[in-house]
Formats: structure tokens, C-alpha cells, sequence
């Protein structure tokens, strides 16, 4: 008779399980086995956070606020990666911070206690004040990175027009074209450049009105 095998899964990890089994045939139900003994999952990497909440507290500077995973996988937790992308950027590359708060570990005698519920908080500076970011965080402990959490959006408190671009100077001059050119504003506003206007007069000078 081959030996029965069952994978147990979605269980706790750093959890205490004990299991008993019942064997079933045509005629029914047999009587229960006694319990195994204590067995206890391994540990493992958090679980996501919570989805942050954020905001500029000032020109360049981002507080975010989030709620701690469901489980820290039964290690305590080390830090946090914050992750951004900005938004409408031309690479879409994102940059992760390392966030090391400790929010979780102020107890009396300063000891390790992980608290669901608890709200973690990270100020990130640095950043285009005239910038959307994208916004996500994952814990951290010994056994590895947890999965990233919900993202969330934060943008500028107020709407900024992009600066001006700077003067055009001619590429290529030709007989019925000019080729132009110029750089970009040293700010592009909120959301990024969509498209530049170009506004051209023929005649001797720039006095008159346009």
C-alpha cells in the first residue's frame, strides 16, 4: 500500500500546527488517528505593507506613512525599501531607498516587538518639488524581501507652469528651411514636458507686435 502524501499549504510560517487524519472508504468514516506532534513552520520574509499614504511637506520633500505587514515572517523586521518612479518620466526607471525607521522596536526595555497595526513613517528628501511620484514599500528581514505592497500616488501640493525653454539657435540653414534647437526649462512643471510651441514671424526684427 503506498504511503499517503499531502502537502498542507497557506498555513502561518514561525506558526505551532498539529494535525490528525481520518481515513474514508465506501462505507464511510473511519475513527480519527491521534494527533502528531508540535510542528512548527519555518520562518520566512514579511509579508507586504500596507499601501502608504504620502504627501510634499515641502518643496522636494515627501512624508509617507504606512501600516506594517500582517506578519513579519517570525524575524523581526531590519528596514523597509521605499521604491519611486516618477511619473511620465522618459526611462521609467525607479529608484528604491533604504528606510530604516525602528518604529516597530520602541518598547520599555527597547526590545524587538512587532505590533499589527502599527504605522511606520519615512521622509524622503531630495526629490523634483514639480515631480509626481509613484510610491511602494517592501519589508525586509533575515530570511529575505518580502513582496512589494499596494503603490500609491503623490503629487505636488500645487499646479507649477514649466519654465521657460532656453533661446533657439539654428542647426541647419537651408533654402526654404531652418532646422532649430534649444534646451530644455531647468523645471518642466507638474506631470513633465508634453509638447513645446514654436511661434515664428518673417521680417527684419522682433519689435513689432506679435
Amino acid at each position: 500500500t503506498p504511503v499517503p502524501v499531502l502537502p498542507v499549504q497557506d498555513l502561518a510560517c514561525n506558526s505551532n500546527y498539529w494535525f490528525k487524519v481520518q481515513t474514508v472508504n465506501d462505507f464511510g468514516n473511519g475513527p480519527w488517528s491521534e494527533f502528531s506532534s508540535a510542528i512548527t513552520t519555518l520562518k520566512a520574509p514579511p509579508s507586504a505593507p500596507y499601501v502608504p499614504i504620502g504627501h510634499f511637506i515641502s518643496p522636494g520633500v515627501v512624508q509617507l506613512t504606512w501600516e506594517v505587514p500582517a506578519t513579519d515572517g517570525g524575524s523581526p523586521l531590519t528596514h523597509y525599501l521605499v521604491r519611486r518612479i516618477a511619473v511620465g518620466g522618459e526611462s521609467h526607471s525607479s529608484t528604491d531607498s533604504v528606510v530604516t525607521s525602528g518604529l516597530y522596536r520602541k518598547t520599555t526595555d527597547g526590545s524587538y516587538a512587532f505590533t499589527n497595526g502599527f504605522v511606520e513613517t519615512a521622509v524622503l528628501r531630495d526629490l523634483d518639488p514639480y515631480q509626481s511620484y509613484i510610491f511602494r514599500v517592501r519589508a525586509v528581514n533575515s530570511y529575505g524581501q518580502g513582496p512589494w505592497g499596494p503603490s500609491t500616488r503623490v503629487d505636488p501640493e500645487e499646479n507649477h507652469l514649466p519654465g521657460p525653454p532656453g533661446q533657439p539657435v539654428v542647426l541647419r540653414n537651408e533654402d526654404r528651411q531652418i532646422t532649430l534647437m534649444w534646451t530644455a526649462p531647468s523645471h518642466p512643471g507638474n506631470g513633465g514636458i508634453v509638447k513645446y510651441m514654436l511661434l515664428h514671424r518673417q521680417g527684419n526684427s522682433t519689435d513689432s507686435s506679435w
